[in-house]
């Protein structure tokens, strides 16, 4: 709490004064690199005033915050300040691989994958274990529409850093391009075992059982949007209403499949999922007649 309030202060007076003092900027800066905001417009403000005013007074300090301005730049677009921060931290540092991994950022903000795929080989063919890099590169092959490479150097790197959910998600967003819908699930699978109380993975692992189809893939898909229901309800809300949804059609299909598999706890919990999106649907700010529509469309289920 006092942390956001020192950073709402720094910022008041930070764009309350005409004459912006060098204390004031310096001290917003490393606000907000303590407390790890992504305010990409503030720091460039802050960075330009420094730059153009106060040059002296950032010290060894200056570093960091050529840093922390290239990055913000990269964010809003701003080429000019990109290149200047790049150029003088590549004077400074000129054989940082974090300098260099910069480098790479930047060609890709402005769609040069191609230089930024070269910068990121030069940094593996150094060191073939730079976990960053490897990612980086994936990244961009991606960017590129190059699936093939992307998915070999994003499995290569989840070999080393198996918790890194958001790379799971990046790959199994890959396989579901490919329609690899197996590989993509194995990858949703992974990302619950690390974090188990995101509900959107549940979904997501369901609706790829759900377009599986058979037997058992839709008795898999039932567990995974109970799960998804269960872990998306709170004191305001009464679930996702995509998980009570897809409860709803998955035991419908799996009757219709083989209905001495619907079991009797799974037609209540579809019974009450049917509740649950009759209650969504009938808020004050629902349009008139979709409360309707929608029951009876639930009624065919």
């Amino acid at each position: 709490k006092n942390r956001v309030m020192s950073f709402s202060s720094l910022t008041r007076s930070f764009y309350a004064n005409q004459q912006k003092d060098a204390q004031t900027t310096l001290s917003l800066l490393n606000q907000i690199r303590i407390d790890n905001r992504r305010e990409s417009q503030i720091v460039v403000d802050c960075a330009k005033v420094l730059f153009d005013n106060y040059p002296s007074k950032m010290g060894e300090e200056k570093w960091v915050i050529l840093e922390q301005a290239l990055v913000a730049a990269l964010d809003l677009g701003e080429e000019t300040l990109a290149k200047k921060c790049l150029s003088e931290l590549e004077a400074k540092f000129p054989k940082s691989v974090r300098v260099q991994r910069l480098k790479g950022l930047s060609f890709e903000a402005v769609g040069e994958f191609s230089k930024a795929a070269a910068v990121y080989s030069k940094l593996l063919e150094a060191d073939p274990t730079d976990m960053v890099s490897m990612k980086r590169k994936a990244c961009v092959f991606q960017s590129m529409g190059d699936t093939k490479q992307a998915i070999a150097m994003f499995v290569e790197y989840l070999q080393v850093f198996m918790s890194d959910v958001d790379t799971w998600l990046d790959l199994a967003q890959l396989y579901l391009d490919e329609q690899l819908y197996n590989q993509a699930l194995f990858c949703f699978e992974e990302c619950i075992v690390h974090n188990p109380h995101n509900f959107h993975v549940y979904i997501k692992a369901a609706e790829i059982k759900y377009t599986l189809g058979g037997e058992e893939n839709l008795q898999e898909a039932v567990k995974y949007y109970s799960y998804a229901t269960e872990l998306s309800q709170t004191d305001e809300s009464t679930g996702s209403l995509r998980a009570l949804l897809g409860l709803v059609v998955s035991v419908k299909a799996l009757s219709e499949v083989s209905r001495n598999s619907v079991t009797p706890d799974m037609t209540t919990v579809a019974n009450w999922a049917k509740e649950q999106i009759q209650q969504i649907y009938s808020g004050a700010s629902i349009p008139k007649g979709l409360p309707q529509i929608v029951e009876q469309s639930l009624q065919s289920f």
